[in-house]
């Protein structure tokens, strides 16, 4: 305490949006992604506040905005690198952030097309239209719905990486000591 106030010394504490904001200063999209908790002060409302709300809906945008730019550095690093998989780890991320999003869907259907998965893919666009009329009452993005269409036409191409089905091992006598190590070998023969 200083006189009749109080100093706050920041340096011994540590604050998740600090933290945040300065991986988003630095330009560190892998540790904003990292540190990224949620939308600022989620479910935080304040009636007789305005100006406040207005300041704090502000907040929130270019924040999610930031995390958005984060991901899509991190699906297109991941991309770039021949990780197939970590651009769709990160293109559902950023599905996740905003599931309206046209462009976040194309992004995450030619993600799963790069890794063998056009069903999913081609599903991804049935879906994201499902969530525009319920959610939104809105109308099938016509650019996702293009981009569907153009997967179902051309050939798919074939996966970055084989992939291969593990079926789980089952224990014949049936005693509960077997199953557990049955179910153990199939997670370590998935696992590698």
């Amino acid at each position: 305490s200083v006189g009749d106030g109080l100093v706050f010394d920041p340096t011994g504490t540590r604050c998740d949006l600090l933290e945040l904001q300065e991986a988003i200063r630095a330009g560190a999209p892998a540790e904003v992604v990292r540190r990224w908790s949620g939308p600022l002060l989620e479910g935080f409302h304040l009636a007789e506040s305005a100006e406040f709300m207005q300041w704090l809906d502000a907040r929130r945008q270019e924040l999610a905005a930031a995390y958005a730019r984060a991901l899509i550095a991190t699906a297109d690093a991941a991309a770039g690198q021949g990780d197939a998989y970590g651009a769709v780890a990160a293109c559902r991320l950023l599905v996740a952030a905003d599931p309206h999003s046209g462009e976040h869907a194309r992004r995450l259907m030619s993600a799963l097309d790069a890794v063998g998965d056009r069903v999913a893919a081609i599903r991804h666009a049935t879906e994201h239209a499902r969530r525009l009329r319920a959610d939104l009452d809105l109308s099938p993005d016509p650019a996702v719905m293009a981009l569907a269409r153009e997967l179902r036409r051309t050939p798919a191409a074939l996966a970055v990486r084989p992939s291969v089905a593990v079926l789980p091992f089952i224990s014949l006598d049936g005693t509960a000591e077997h199953e557990y190590f049955a179910d153990g070998i199939t997670e370590d023969v998935i696992a590698h």
